[in-house]
């Protein structure tokens, strides 16, 4: 006894067309039409939402590009000022690191940059040299401050009487 898959499906197929058929002939068509109208409601609604994110897309795409000119911008004063001031006297260094140490500390309490410019990663990704040169002064006047501080401290303790 052997089983015939290929009639059986067949058959299924068939019986299937047939009632199709007979619900149709008997006015039975309303399911298709209503199921056929909410997809397309549903499908028109998915289009006006890729739609409205595409339009978003956009607008955030002339927004990155706006902020990338401005950071260019921003990169040229920065390096045409650091160029001037390469020779600068460390007096001078030491006043515009002060000036950008208390700027970075006030910006950074009001929430308006998340850490030291220095340490800010889309600067040292688009503007390595200027963070490079920013940290070197840095450290110069750390250095230079380190000797006045120490001096500092053991004039206090010399002062200080001994009991």
């Amino acid at each position: 006894m052997s089983y015939d898959f290929n009639a059986e499906t067949t058959g299924v197929v068939i019986g299937r067309r047939q009632g199709y058929q007979k619900g149709r002939d008997e006015g039975y068509d309303a399911g298709f039409e209503d199921s056929n109208s909410q997809w397309i409601e549903v499908n028109n609604k998915w289009k006006a939402g890729y739609a409205a994110l595409q339009k978003e897309n956009a607008q955030l795409r002339e927004t990155i590009q706006e902020a990338n000119y401005a950071l260019a911008s921003l990169s040229i004063i920065s390096m045409s000022t650091m160029e001037a001031l390469k020779n600068a006297p460390q007096a001078t260094i030491t006043k515009l690191v002060l000036h950008y140490s208390n700027l970075s500390k006030n910006w950074s309490d009001g929430k308006y940059i998340r850490e030291l410019p220095a340490n800010e990663p889309v600067l040292q990704q688009h503007s390595p040299h200027i963070v490079s040169v920013m940290q070197k002064w840095w450290d110069q006047t750390l250095e230079a401050t380190k000797p006045a501080t120490q001096n500092n401290k053991n004039d206090k303790n010399d002062s200080v009487p001994s009991p």
